[in-house]
């Protein structure tokens, strides 16, 4: 209530009424929506505990994977907020990883790598934001305990 009381006594008396604040504070206006970049800034925000001691290099060998990760992402699905990030857009991306592991000769451990980077991103902002989203596991290899099933279906995220 005291929103409500803050939009009529803030303003001049007799002055208009800002119809984008008001509806903003009547939940009128939806949230700004959170793109995989946003994401990525916020999180260093978020995670400022677990950089706490950490000498220069420690730093950039915890946040260049993570940077690397989303931007790789970003590339291939482009910057999307959380909340429209599919099962399909992760399938794309793993494919993605798929072919530069046969290209590259990499292991399926580089791919797990970086969709672990992904996910720790993505999560934590969810949490920490209270988006409370629904967000999709997904591995790139079969044989890694917890893969995820690949059918798009059950990769696709949903608001609790």
């Amino acid at each position: 209530m005291a929103r409500v009381e803050a939009v009529t006594t803030n303003r001049p008396r007799g002055g208009p009424v800002d119809r984008l604040e008001t509806a903003a504070v009547l939940g009128g206006v939806d949230a700004p929506k959170i793109s995989l970049t946003k994401a990525l800034d916020a999180y260093w925000t978020l995670t400022k505990d677990k950089t706490l001691g950490k000498s220069e290099d420690q730093l950039r060998r915890w946040r260049n994977p993570r940077v690397k990760a989303v931007k790789n992402l970003v590339g291939v699905i482009g910057d999307k907020s959380l909340e429209e990030v599919t099962g399909d857009d992760m399938l794309e991306f793993r494919d993605w990883w798929m072919e530069r592991i046969e290209r590259e000769g990499l292991t399926p451990n580089s791919g797990n790598k970086y969709l672990i980077h992904i996910g720790d991103v993505m999560k934590t902002v969810n949490r920490m934001k209270r988006l409370g989203l629904v967000l999709p596991r997904l591995c790139c290899a079969k044989e890694v305990r917890g893969a995820l099933p690949l059918s798009p279906d059950a990769l696709i995220p949903r608001a609790r």
